[in-house]
């Protein structure tokens, strides 16, 4: 059993060799172009000289390559971040915790952006507009050396504290979203303020009685409710998994689809 302990240790890792020495690339799936490489590690050892930011870029075919189990994009990348920060000869290891990492799954059609434990959860919606006006928008248009180089730009101005202002079909889905949310809205409650009007006009004491009847039930319905609940420790940690401890990873980020 204990010489086996080390192939099973192996088998439940993530087979994907560490960057070599000087580079910020592992392209297993062969998506980005010659050019583009030298553009990606030109920004990428300007941010871990002038920032101490390491900033490693992975493809993979798919997320069954080089794991022994089926995995979601997000627990692969930070399985593969923990993986090799504790590994002493990840040439990174030291600065890890402060590190970035775009992950892309070619055939799932999935990117994520993995930030270790130093950022503290505190950069997900910079990530998430990364990853969808300068990654997937590309990647759409299936230009995946572009997008991977756009976000390797985003990444190294968001750690500058650049501000990312969002792209214009950004602003223009938000704005056909509070559109059709103000005339899915808008209609019913219009109608409903038209009914109560009418009624109030037509027949008034009719309507304060009714008024009044509705009152005494939503304070019998509060006084009846759960008087220790308190929703003041209720939080969103859909993006970010991020603790304090010895983790390398877990620092927020983003994911997305194509």
């Amino acid at each position: 059993i204990a010489l086996m302990v080390p192939y099973v240790a192996a088998a439940m890792g993530i087979a994907i060799a560490l960057p070599e020495k000087g580079t910020y690339i592992v392209d297993n799936a062969g998506m980005i172009a010659g050019s583009t490489r030298e553009a990606i590690t030109v920004i990428c050892e300007r941010l871990r000289i002038e920032e101490n930011i390491p900033l490693v870029v992975v493809t993979v075919s798919n997320l069954d390559e080089g794991s022994s189990r089926n995995r979601s994009i997000d627990s692969f990348s930070r399985a593969l971040f923990e993986q090799w920060g504790n590994d002493h000869s990840f040439e990174f290891r030291d600065s890890w915790r402060r590190g970035m990492l775009l992950l892309v799954a070619a055939d799932d059609r999935k990117v994520r952006i993995e930030l270790g434990a130093n950022w503290e959860g505190k950069y997900n919606d910079q990530c998430d507009l990364i990853m969808q006006q300068r990654i997937i928008s590309s990647f759409k248009k299936r230009a995946f050396s572009t997008g991977i180089l756009q976000g390797v730009n985003g990444l190294e101005a968001m750690s500058q504290g650049v501000e990312l202002p969002p792209g214009p079909s950004l602003l223009l889905t938000l704005f056909q979203y509070v559109l059709g949310l103000s005339v899915i809205v808008g209609a019913p409650v219009a109608f409903i303020n038209l009914v109560d009007w009418q009624e109030k006009r037509n027949d008034p004491v009719g309507y304060a009685n009714r008024k009044a009847e509705d009152a005494a039930m939503f304070a019998t319905i509060r006084a009846n409710s759960d008087p220790g609940y308190d929703d003041s420790d209720d939080t969103d940690n859909r993006a970010s998994s991020w603790s304090s401890g010895s983790d390398y990873g877990g620092g927020g980020g983003a994911t997305g689809s194509w």
